[in-house]
């Protein structure tokens, strides 16, 4: 049986790859030995994360090598349980925090037992009294409630001459979601816009039965990449949507971690795969039949 290792490493009898493990060679992983293994990046996967006393950045961060196109570095921890640390092997406490502390914050609250056996017995007796809270009060709260969404109702343009929906048995209808900001419903309507090539391909895939191509798929549209772009934890993203990702945080979608960068670079390798399915899936496939029926 033969297979297609991409020339990083040799097929066995029985059609798998084995993916190449070497300095000279690179480090390759995968089925068909096209990614990076783990912890080892560059263009031929043979730099990885440095080590200290032993320790891949120095067991204070997170080697990030996922793409043979991004070199290895290290994401140091960044956090109250783990740490504040900094430098390119993660040994270094960020300004501000002590080593001697393991680089985390100083705790300045050091409350003593008795005090702590106080706030408990405050806590107890105030779940005490209020589960004895007279039911006249909780009908009272009920009724208080039942006015604010009135006044909210009338606030909104509608008169109304009382709750008709108190003691009788039709359910009160939920009040309506507000709606949505102006920037989500343009970037919605842009993405829309966007990825209509993408769901195009996607159907005509799916409809000759052929499997879909994960590696070509952003995870946070769950869509073929249209302009596929690599960030700093080196990982591909859909441009539209990295960029509305990064308007509320600086992290990585698929790791959760801080990244020390939101620049975006074109992923040309992924670009190229996906122009050669369009070719591929979405050409003029007309019947012989049909071309016989337009004639001269």
């Amino acid at each position: 049986m033969s297979c297609n290792c991409n020339g990083h490493g040799s097929c066995t009898s029985h059609g798998a790859c084995i993916c190449s493990s070497s300095p000279e060679l690179g480090f390759w992983g995968g089925l068909d030995c096209k990614k990076c293994a783990a912890n080892y990046g560059g263009f031929n996967c043979d730099t990885t994360c440095p080590f200290n006393r032993g320790l891949r950045c120095s067991g204070k961060g997170v080697c990030i090598a996922q793409s043979y196109q991004i070199r290895a570095y290290c994401s140091c921890f960044s956090s109250d349980d783990k740490g504040y640390y900094t430098g390119p092997l993660c040994n270094v406490c960020q300004p501000g925090y002590d080593s001697s502390k393991d680089c985390r914050p100083e705790t300045i609250m050091d409350f003593s037992p008795v005090i702590i056996a106080f706030g408990a017995l405050f806590g107890i007796i105030s779940t005490v009294l209020i589960c004895l809270l007279p039911i006249r009060l909780c009908i009272q709260k009920q009724r208080q409630r039942r006015q604010r969404e009135l006044q909210t109702l009338n606030m909104a343009g509608e008169r109304l001459e009382g709750d008709p929906f108190e003691g009788g048995d039709t359910p009160r209808p939920p009040i309506p979601p507000p709606a949505q900001s102006a920037d989500a419903a343009a970037y919605h309507k842009n993405l829309e816009t966007i990825l209509e090539p993408s769901r195009t391909l996607r159907e005509k895939i799916e409809l000759v039965g052929d499997p879909l191509p994960r590696d070509l798929m952003c995870p946070v549209t769950a869509e073929i990449f249209v302009d596929p772009v690599v960030i700093a934890d080196g990982h591909t993203y859909e441009r539209i949507a990295i960029l509305q990702w990064f308007k509320k945080k600086y992290t990585s979608p698929v790791t959760n971690l801080p990244v020390d960068s939101s620049i975006v670079v074109p992923n040309t390798s992924f670009r190229e795969q996906v122009l050669a399915l369009q070719e591929k899936y979405l050409k003029d496939r007309r019947e012989p039949s049909d071309v016989a029926e337009e004639g001269p």
